[in-house]
C-alpha cells in the first residue's frame, strides 16, 4: 500500500473532489420527461437538485466534513468519518430512488409545468445521476478508509504553550511572548 494514500492531505482531497463533483452533478438535467397526454406534449427537463434535493445537501455536508477531518483530533475523526459515510450512503439511496422511480422524483416539476398531477409520460434518465452515484460510492469508501488510516495521523498542537526552564535565556521576541502569555519577564532578571 502506498504511503501517499494514507496522508491526511490526500484523503481530504479525495473527499473534497468527490463531494464537489457530486454537488456539481445536481445542477444539470437528471431526468427528461416527455409528457404525452396534453395537446402540446411538452418535454420537461428536471435538474438533479429538483429530482433528488438530498444529494445536493449531503454533498455539501461531505464538503464540510472533508475540511473538518483535517483539523479534528483523533476521536472526532471517527465521528466525522461516520458522518461522511452516512452522507455517502444517503446519496446512494437518493440517487437509486430517482433511477428506480423517475415519475415520483419529477412529479412536482411536471405538475408545475403542465398543471396536472398525474400524466402518462416517458422518462429518460441522463448519465448525471450515474456520475453522482460513482462519486457517492467514492465518498462512502473514502470515509471508511479515513476512519481506518486517520489513527496514524499526527495530532497537531499548534496553540500549546511551551514549557520553559528558569535558566533559559530569552531574546526580545521570547520576552514579549512570555508577557503575552501572562508571565512577568522581569521575574527572571
Amino acid at each position: 500500500m502506498s504511503s501517499s494514500m494514507t496522508r491526511p492531505g490526500t484523503v481530504m482531497l479525495i473527499s473534497l473532489g468527490a463531494a464537489a463533483i457530486a454537488f456539481g452533478t445536481t445542477l444539470p438535467t437528471w431526468v427528461i420527461v416527455h409528457v404525452k397526454n396534453t395537446l402540446s406534449s411538452p418535454t420537461i427537463e428536471v435538474a438533479g437538485s429538483d429530482a433528488a434535493p438530498a444529494v445536493s445537501s449531503l454533498a455539501l455536508v461531505s464538503l464540510a466534513a472533508s475540511v473538518a477531518i483535517r483539523i479534528a483530533g483523533p476521536k472526532l475523526r471517527w465521528a466525522i468519518s461516520a458522518i461522511m459515510a452516512l452522507a455517502g450512503l444517503g446519496m446512494i439511496l437518493s440517487i437509486f430512488s430517482v433511477a428506480q422511480d423517475p415519475a415520483s422524483a419529477t412529479l412536482t416539476e411536471v405538475g408545475n409545468a403542465t398543471g396536472m398531477a398525474d400524466s402518462s409520460s416517458d422518462f429518460t434518465v441522463t448519465f448525471w445521476p450515474w456520475l453522482a452515484l460513482c462519486m457517492a460510492v467514492v465518498l462512502f469508501i473514502n470515509a471508511l478508509w479515513t476512519a481506518y488510516v486517520s489513527r496514524s495521523w499526527p495530532v497537531r498542537r499548534k496553540y500549546e504553550r511551551a514549557v520553559r526552564t528558569e535558566h533559559e535565556d530569552l531574546d526580545e521576541i521570547d520576552t514579549w511572548d512570555s508577557f503575552s502569555a501572562g508571565e512577568d519577564p522581569t521575574d527572571r532578571v
